[in-house]
């Protein structure tokens, strides 16, 4: 009954890594480059599951032609995810020749398994899936565990480049709810997480030999949280800039931001600091919810890696954190000086420059050490 149920379990998810591989290649905006990468990243966990489910109702040993085709994938998981990650946080990103280096280990060993399984005869095969497949021990474990550590270098690479971002994002943008690539961040623990658990089951099977419930109640679980992770992963970045949605110049922006040289500590200059300052009071310009650091620049007559520079030592805070600062200021004024007791957290969040009530929560925690809720309810009792 268990062996049925993880059969049809595998053979739903199979369909739907692969549907909705190929749906992101055909949505029409977007990134043709990410949408590529994230569909193959997709399809290739589908082709994947799939050789693991024809491995174990013994397909393979039926026709013993089609073995040996699809083991290899797993060696793209790590290259993929990492060009996405570099698609994804640069809108300059092409791709070239030697990004294809990332793609040798498949090669090669895939180009093995040609040389020593594909080009020999039918009887040779039977013995080879044999001994293949009936491998006991640290021999057996051995191939998992490389991989596993290929994927963990890519994985770890992949989260410098998106930390990086996340900074360049935070020094010119004041709303970084739709470019902070969340649903990135998800994929990537998501596929340690599923790494993982794959690597425990296989090790205690390769190791035991036994193929018992608690072996099939664990495939199960892995299948379920494939489910979940598919379907989580594509609601999440359809929802993304980098994705879907057409970039502005703001990666421009953050290349400047990033490249430009930082003055010497301390070396901050009064005057731009003052203007800095008095415009802020005086325009309010930090209710506007899409403003960045071009915008504000133009406003205060500035380049905008010098307006960046002076934030950043000046105040000693990100752009994003800067103009955070002022809005946290302005919410609770509005808060202190309203009599309307029906002001909701909701009107005071829109009317302070935010527009998600996630980021007002954070942000006004941050600043505050309070939730905004907590924080008007304290007033109350004073």
């Amino acid at each position: 009954m268990i062996q049925q149920v993880v059969e049809y379990t595998a053979v739903l998810v199979i369909f739907l890594y692969l549907f909705f591989g190929f749906l992101m290649v055909r949505v029409k905006k977007g990134s043709l480059l990410s949408k590529l990468l994230f569909g193959s990243f997709f399809i290739l966990i589908g082709l994947s599951i799939l050789d693991v489910y024809t491995q174990s109702t013994g397909f393979y040993f039926r026709h013993n032609k089609f073995a040996f085709i699809l083991n290899t994938i797993p060696l793209l998981f790590g290259p993929v995810l990492f060009l996405l990650t570099r698609a994804v946080t640069r809108i300059e990103f092409k791709f070239r020749k030697r990004d294809l280096l990332h793609f040798i280990p498949y090669v090669v060993a895939t180009g093995g398994f040609v040389a020593s399984y594909h080009f020999q005869d039918a009887d040779f095969k039977t013995e080879f899936l044999d001994r293949a497949f009936s491998e006991r021990g640290v021999t057996a474990i051995l191939p998992t565990f490389l991989l596993l550590v290929s994927i963990a270098v890519y994985v770890y690479f992949a989260f410098l480049i998106l930390k990086k971002y996340r900074v360049r994002i935070r020094n010119s943008q004041s709303n970084i709810d739709k470019i902070n690539l969340e649903w990135l961040e998800h994929v990537l623990l998501g596929f340690i997480a599923i790494g993982i658990t794959t690597a425990i089951i296989q090790s205690f099977y390769f190791s035991t030999g036994q193929s018992n419930s608690w072996i099939r109640v664990a495939l199960f679980g892995l299948l379920l949280f494939l489910f979940y992770y598919i379907l989580n992963t594509f609601l999440k970045s359809i929802q993304s800039t980098g994705l879907f949605y057409e970039k502005d110049d703001t990666s421009s922006i953050n290349k400047q931001v990033e490249d430009a040289p930082l003055a010497a500590k301390n070396e901050v200059d009064q005057d731009s600091l003052a203007l800095l300052q008095n415009h802020m009071e005086s325009s309010k310009a930090y209710l506007e919810p899409a403003i960045s650091l071009k915008d504000l620049a133009l406003q205060v007559g500035m380049k905008p890696r010098q307006l960046s520079q002076l934030i950043n030592q000046g105040f000693q805070k990100s752009f994003f954190d800067f103009m955070n600062s002022y809005r946290i200021a302005h919410a609770q004024k509005l808060i202190k000086g309203s009599d309307d007791k029906k002001q909701t957290i909701l009107e005071v969040m829109y009317a302070s420059g935010f527009n998600s009530k996630s980021s007002f929560n954070t942000a006004f925690k941050k600043h505050t050490g309070f939730t905004p809720s907590v924080w008007k309810n304290s007033l109350s009792h004073k």
